[in-house]
């Protein structure tokens, strides 16, 4: 017998320049968080008014448009809709999940770890595809282990199942994370089809 590979996937991977990674991580540093279950998180309040996360969102979106070029995305444009940081201390960890109402995700990595983002999806010998529910739990999903590499970007689904393994240092693992949704004309390449989407991002709302 003979396996055959098919259906090959694909996450987008970016470099951030040390300027852009710097200024991140002196955000990430410098704010509070909260417990969020496993893990910390930031408030989005925290973060939304700082300059800093001005020239860091510029470059998100700027990596963004290389993902809608490289998809053939009939949009105008991607763009980045909240940003939030995540914060890991020894032993702590983060739940499998997906973000509802989102396009495309992302995470940046600030700081050392051996913990890695676990990405996973329905095989294709899953109850998705085979009606029945006859094979065992740890093959029904396909998993993407992404190391935490420190000013690494990985953009990927938003409907893509992910988790964070424990965090092993003593230090504070530190990521900012964001939404990401098409803006502009939707639709197909012949205009009357075109939908106008009124893209409106969480910075430039007035939060309460």
């Amino acid at each position: 017998m003979e396996r055959v590979p098919a259906f090959t996937q694909w996450l987008y991977k970016f470099k951030a320049p040390p300027l852009i990674l710097n200024q991140a991580q002196v955000l990430a540093f410098s704010i509070p968080y909260r417990l969020n279950q496993v893990n910390l998180t930031s408030e989005v309040e925290d973060t939304i008014s700082s300059p800093l996360l001005g020239a860091v969102r510029s470059w998100v979106d700027e990596c963004l448009q290389e993902v809608k070029e490289d998809l053939g995305l009939e949009c105008t444009e991607l763009r980045s809709t909240v940003e939030w940081f995540n914060k890991s201390e020894q032993g702590m960890w983060h739940q499998e999940h997906i973000h509802s109402n989102s396009f495309l995700s992302g995470i940046l990595y600030l700081s050392p770890s051996g913990s890695r983002t676990e990405f996973k999806f329905p095989g294709l010998w899953s109850e998705q595809f085979t009606t029945l529910n006859l094979v065992a739990a740890d093959n029904e999903k396909i998993t993407h282990s992404q190391p935490t590499e420190v000013g690494t970007m990985v953009v990927f689904p938003s409907k893509l199942y992910h988790g964070v393994t424990p965090h092993d240092l003593p230090e504070p693992r530190y990521t900012m994370a964001f939404n990401a949704f098409p803006s502009g004309l939707l639709g197909s390449s012949s205009p009357e089809h075109y939908r106008r989407f009124a893209h409106l991002t969480v910075n430039q709302t007035t939060v309460k």
